[in-house]
């Protein structure tokens, strides 16, 4: 029978695995995203000036756009949970072996890496992606816009 150690370890091999699954969709929903709006911003401007049969492109841009910034921050919203969960094993694993000082290691790794970045070390990166797919749909929504207007 395993001890209480092995138990928590796999616990927590099991939520960094959620947490990396969670990054691997969102990669995989950026790369798509990204690709299917070069494809319309390059079909766009071949075509010429913005015209109203242009809504075709430009209506599904700033809504993929949109479902991109919203699954962005739910894959965001999932990994905190699945990092937490596995924050909360690392804990019971260095309460049970002390003399590993599990807490002052991660501690002193943490304090060092915002010495080195102390800036950009503040920015979650969820909300670069949010940034990016919402920018996408802006792009689109300013298009559609335009395109009504001409």
């Amino acid at each position: 029978m395993a001890d209480d150690t092995d138990v928590l370890l796999e616990l927590w091999k099991g939520q960094r695995e959620e947490a990396r699954q969670m990054e691997n969709q969102r990669a995989a929903l950026t790369t798509v995203v990204i690709a299917v709006a070069a494809a319309g911003f390059g079909f766009l401007t071949q075509q010429g000036p913005l015209r109203p049969s242009s809504l075709g492109v430009t209506l599904p841009m700033f809504m993929l756009g949109a479902f991109g910034a919203v699954a962005c921050t739910k894959y965001g919203e999932r990994w905190a949970v699945h990092y937490g969960q596995a924050t909360a094993l690392h804990r019971a694993i260095g309460l049970r072996h002390g003399s590993l000082d599990l807490p002052g290691l991660v501690a002193a790794s943490r304090a060092e890496h915002q010495a080195e970045f102390p800036r950009i070390s503040k920015v979650k990166i969820w909300v670069l992606w949010v940034g990016l797919h919402s920018a996408i749909s802006a792009g689109g929504l300013v298009l559609s816009l335009c395109a009504l207007l001409s």
